[in-house]
C-alpha cells in the first residue's frame, strides 16, 4: 500500500538509521483503535516519505485469514 502526504518530509535521518537494522516492526491501527503489529524483514526508505515493505505471509498467518 502506498500513502501519500502531499510532498512532507516525513523519513529523517533518525528514521533511516532505524529501518536499516535486520527486523524493523511495522504497526497499524483500524479505524476503531484495534492494533496489529508485524515483524518486516526487508525495509527501505525509497524517498524522504515513502517506504518499501515486504511482507510475507507464513502459512499459519494464511490459515488464520
Amino acid at each position: 500500500m502506498w500513502f501519500r502526504w502531499g510532498g512532507v518530509k516525513m523519513i529523517d535521518a533518525e528514521m533511516k538509521e532505524v529501518l536499516s537494522r535486520n527486523i524493523c516492526y511495522f504497526a497499524t491501527s483500524t479505524k476503531d483503535g484495534k492494533p496489529n503489529v508485524i515483524p518486516v524483514g526487508l525495509v527501505e526508505p525509497i524517498d524522504d516519505s515513502r517506504i518499501l515493505l515486504v511482507d510475507v505471509k507464513m502459512n499459519k498467518t494464511r490459515k488464520k485469514s
